[in-house]
């Protein structure tokens, strides 16, 4: 194991798939009874001290190959330039798959690759997990940028993960479906706004954050999070029209309604 793969090796990942779930226990249920049995989001963050030197490039390589971010005690983030050339727009519908696609670099993350559509019909049909990605921009290197992103989680009844993202490559909205009986529910969904689409923000420099965890009984658990005094709002509500969250899981292709921002809205 080399030194940064010891550094890394405490932080928890988190991959454009609903795959690990915050144990629905009585302890977790009594201090984050919003969460429990919810799917983790956000960022994969490597806190360090304020450093005195730059960090090494190798060490922001590894991050961004793994799509992990260096933050320091004062909130500064320690990363390699943001790339400004996307390369060519891509007008027609395409798809990139990968078994685990970077949002960061635009390429597949460490470990994982790039898939043929065969292969990634065959992923999809033994539930091996996949991301499929709405093609925006695509580089000479084979990099992309997306419009959205869905990330199926290896299984046999996968939950799945839709992201959007703004023109600079921000995550401006992310929806979970629960897998119930072979049918998908959109459980909960975060909006997020930044101060502009210039460049790409992570997660934690949103200016607000709304999001709402939904039951298919029509409960509600929404929040507000305003990044100049934190959370003000927060509702418990019952009797919600939920009938509209709901969708077949599609068959392999069959994309663009889970990739359309506004279902169920």
């Amino acid at each position: 194991m080399t030194t940064y793969e010891e550094i890394f090796e405490s932080v928890v990942r988190v991959t454009n798939k609903p795959e690990t779930v915050i144990a629905d226990t009585p302890e977790n249920r009594a201090r984050f009874a919003a969460v429990a049995g919810d799917p983790i989001y956000g960022e994969s963050v490597l806190e360090v001290p304020v450093q005195n030197a730059p960090v090494p490039t190798g060490f922001l390589e590894y991050a961004a190959e793994h799509n992990i971010v260096i933050r320091d005690e004062r909130g500064t983030v320690h990363a390699l330039p943001t790339p400004t050339d996307w390369g060519r727009p891509i007008d027609a519908v395409a798809y990139a798959y990968a078994s685990a696609w970077n949002p960061t670099t635009g390429r597949p993350l460490a470990g994982h690759r790039w898939y043929t559509e065969d292969e990634a019909r065959i992923a999809f049909d033994l539930g091996a997990g996949l991301d499929v990605v709405r093609v925006a921009c695509k580089r000479d290197d084979g990099a992309v940028r997306a419009w959205w992103v869905i990330g199926i989680a290896p299984g046999e009844a996968p939950m799945v993960r839709v992201q959007w993202f703004t023109a600079g490559g921000s995550v401006v909205r992310m929806s979970d479906y629960d897998n119930l009986d072979g049918r998908l529910f959109r459980g909960r969904s975060i909006s997020y706004e930044y101060p502009d689409d210039a460049r790409r923000y992570y997660l934690f420099e949103a200016v607000r954050r709304e999001s709402a965890r939904f039951r298919p009984d029509g409960s509600l658990r929404a929040e507000q999070m305003v990044a100049a005094h934190g959370i003000d709002r927060f509702a418990d509500e019952t009797g919600q029209p939920v009938d509209g969250f709901w969708m077949d899981f599609p068959t392999f292709g069959d994309w663009e309604l889970l990739g359309d921002v506004n279902y169920g809205f």
